[in-house]
């Protein structure tokens, strides 16, 4: 299976969790040798098995200059923060051939519904990577519309409470909990 048969099929059998894809993508990779380009690809490989150190977190080589990562039970925002740790690692680390890497950074299911979706909102965030100087992490994110509700105390205090205990924002609670919803009933 390629990466993109694996996220769809990681989507079918997680259709109720959160996580985050991470699509990286190597910079300038086109200026190097053909030979060049095959032991960097192999080593890129190697470096980003060995940087994720989780049983969890799954990666995919998507094309020749191309890796996926699923992020299980991972925010974009954990995502995003775990990405800008790894891409200056692996600036120092592929440093005399002057390598670096762009990643764009989506999460499921906010940014997308299926893979498709998904995959192809992580390549415009990546794509924006690029075209704001390579070397560096974007993120997906959704334009919010503003709606103004009423809740109970009680209901702001135990939401408060949710979201000291899970380190989320009680928006984002609040956004988890519509989308799961709205899934119920397909809409």
């Amino acid at each position: 299976m390629n990466a993109f048969d694996n996220l769809e099929y990681f989507i079918a059998t997680h259709e109720n969790d959160l996580f985050s894809i991470v699509f990286f993508d190597l910079d300038r990779f086109n200026t190097y040798s053909q030979e060049d380009k095959t032991r960097l690809a192999h080593e890129v490989r190697e470096f980003l098995n060995e940087q994720i150190n989780s049983n969890k977190v799954q990666l995919f080589w998507a094309e020749r200059d191309e890796f996926l990562l699923i992020m299980p039970g991972i925010n974009k925002k954990q995502a995003k923060d775990f990405t800008d740790e790894l891409l200056k690692k692996f600036a120092g680390f592929f440093k005399t051939d002057g390598l670096t890497c762009s990643a764009g950074i989506a999460q499921y299911p906010w940014d997308g519904r299926d893979a498709a979706e998904l995959w192809r909102k992580a390549e415009e965030v990546l794509n924006k990577a690029k075209r704001c100087g390579r070397n560096r992490a974007c993120i997906a994110e959704e334009k919010m519309v503003l709606r103004s509700n009423y809740y109970s105390p009680s209901q702001l205090e135990r939401l408060r409470s949710l979201a000291r205990y899970l380190s989320k924002s009680e928006a984002e609670i609040l956004r988890e909990s519509l989308e799961l919803f709205l899934k119920k009933y397909n809409v």
